[in-house]
């Protein structure tokens, strides 16, 4: 890693070494930048090679970055809280690297205003509500596509605005932007969203200022308060919103009135910061319930995460209203979580590796199985089932005999009087895909292949890989090989996996690895004991009863 050029002196000796024709007039164009970044605190960064060199990567693969971001980012979609989905673009690790270092040495040095909250250290939602407590009038502003209406031509601009020179301004903007846009997920475009909207924030801010109405800003939320006068100026604030660039999404628009519950960033203004009456009743209840009855017992939905989930409300409260959150908190440590903890650590294990794929898959999506319209239907089902039905699921094999024959696989669905049916997976899922696969002989890409909806809308081929035990090395490497086969093979939409034990660390390395280098669009599904303990529960009480 290259150290940061301090001096003149310094600044001398790295462009002498990098042998620049008309080496006076360069060295005395470069000084100027050099002193405009040192009055900042800022380092100087001469070309895309001595990026590479002061963040310790190559200048080949900063180049690979900037012309080919369909192998840097991995794009996926996360449900909205009210209807349909944000897109995420999640740098690569090494491009992450690059990013952050752009943030901690750049971005976080720069001024972003006392008028932005979010992002940034030391500020918080708690810090953005309190400006507008025991207000007559809260108007609460959204910005649309806050990140998106950010595109490369501003962030260049910036680092220029800031000292940088053009050809390092182009380097920095490409390297913090996607599609030519600020992406959601680069951890460089946040700060950037506030640095760029500081302008937009001071003007409106003075406008206000002379109005004696409060203003700030918590990334895309813009909120202003005031008396009964702050209605009239809505029309004047949105233009001046719409000149910086943004477009305001009307549908979240709202002016509340001191009679109303005005809600500014999750937090209750009215007469004091506070996390609301509904949100108190909610958490009193949930822990009154788990007191008296246990946390299995609770956990309905079967989450995971049940416990932090219910310590992460309770965080929140104590944030907002300390001595409220103090006499949850008591009661959430007088819990007994011993029992849930043992029993739930499977549970746990499994979706942490599912999540693990996830983060790591590329531009290939990962769906949840029950999205496979044949699944759609099935139900949950409560933490004590499932555990209930772990000796069962164990006992399940891929065939239903060691070699069945064709005429075996071809009627079983119709006969049901053989008992080892009733332990064969491939018999279990064709119940919900009307067909098990046949016979198999070991080297076929795939056990099961069935032409299906995804969330009822898209037609397409699925194929299914079945290896219920993943303990020995043979099984690992056999599921793998299926697995890897079956992504390079066209025409196949959607791969998916059945097994009943943990894909462990080294096999799943392998699996988004052989993602990642994958060209051919796919999407993954992995059926893991988790997933098959609702298609097996469902299929006991609808196929088991006669």
């Amino acid at each position: 890693m290259s150290f940061p050029i301090r001096t003149e002196s310094e600044l001398r000796d790295y462009l002498h070494s990098r042998s620049l024709e008309n080496f006076n007039k360069r060295f005395d164009e470069e000084k100027e930048f050099f002193n405009r970044l040192a009055y900042k605190n800022l380092p100087y960064i001469y070309d895309l090679k001595h990026l590479a060199e002061m963040t310790d990567a190559s200048a080949e693969q900063l180049e690979v970055f900037i012309l080919n971001k369909e192998k840097a980012y991995s794009s996926f979609e996360i449900p909205k809280k009210v209807k349909g989905y944000r897109r995420i673009d999640a740098p690569s690790k090494p491009l992450k690297n690059v990013q952050r270092w752009i943030l901690d040495n750049i971005l976080y040095k720069l001024n972003p205003g006392k008028y932005a909250h979010g992002f940034i250290p030391t500020r918080s939602i708690f810090t953005n509500a309190e400006k507008h407590v025991k207000k007559q009038i809260v108007m609460c502003i959204d910005i649309k596509d806050f990140f998106p209406s950010i595109n490369l031509k501003k962030v260049r601009n910036y680092f220029k605005i800031i000292g940088y020179n053009d050809r390092i301004s182009l380097v920095l903007s490409e390297l913090c932007t996607f599609n030519f846009r600020l992406s959601q997920g680069a951890p460089t475009s946040p700060m950037l969203s506030n640095l760029i909207a500081y302008s937009m924030d001071q003007k409106i801010a003075s406008f206000c200022r002379l109005r004696r109405l409060s203003y700030t800003r918590y990334a895309d939320d813009i909120t202003i308060s005031g008396g009964r006068i702050l209605p009239k100026y809505k029309n004047l604030i949105r233009k001046k919103i719409e000149r910086a660039g943004f477009k305001i999404n009307s549908e979240k628009t709202r002016v509340l009135c001191r009679g109303s519950c005005q809600r500014v960033t999750g937090i209750v203004v009215n007469e004091k910061p506070s996390v609301g009456r509904q949100y108190k009743r909610n958490l009193r209840a949930i822990l009154h319930n788990i007191l008296k009855n246990g946390p299995n017992f609770e956990n309905r939905n079967n989450d995971p995460l049940f416990r932090e989930r219910i310590l992460g409300r309770i965080s929140h409260v104590l944030n907002i209203e300390p001595k409220l959150g103090e006499i949850f908190k008591a009661q959430f440590y007088s819990i007994n979580w011993e029992e849930y903890t043992v029993q739930n650590q499977k549970i746990i294990e499994t979706e942490l590796s599912i999540k693990s794929l996830k983060r790591n898959s590329f531009t290939n999506g990962i769906i949840p199985f029950n999205l496979i319209y044949s699944f759609s239907k099935i139900p949950e089902i409560s933490t004590k089932s499932m555990l209930d039905l772990r000796e069962s699921i164990s006992g399940l094999k891929e065939k239903c005999i060691s070699h069945p024959t064709k005429d075996d696989c071809k009627t079983c669905l119709i006969k049901r009087d053989k008992d080892e049916y009733k332990t064969c997976i491939k018999y279990i899922l064709g119940h919900y895909l009307q067909k098990t696969g046949g016979t198999h002989h070991g080297h076929e890409i795939c056990d099961i292949g069935i032409v299906d909806k995804i969330s009822a809308k898209h037609g397409c081929n699925i194929c299914f890989i079945i290896k219920p035990d993943l303990e020995s090395g043979s099984e690992r490497d056999g599921y793998f090989r299926q697995f890897h086969d079956s992504i390079h093979k066209s025409g196949i939409n959607v791969v998916t996996t059945v097994t009943m034990t943990d894909i462990d660390n080294a096999l799943r390395d392998r699996i988004y690895t052989a993602m990642n280098e994958n060209r051919i669009k796919k999407y993954y599904c992995f059926i893991t004991e988790v997933e098959f303990a609702r298609i097996f529960s469902d299929f006991r009480e609808k196929h088991c009863k006669k």
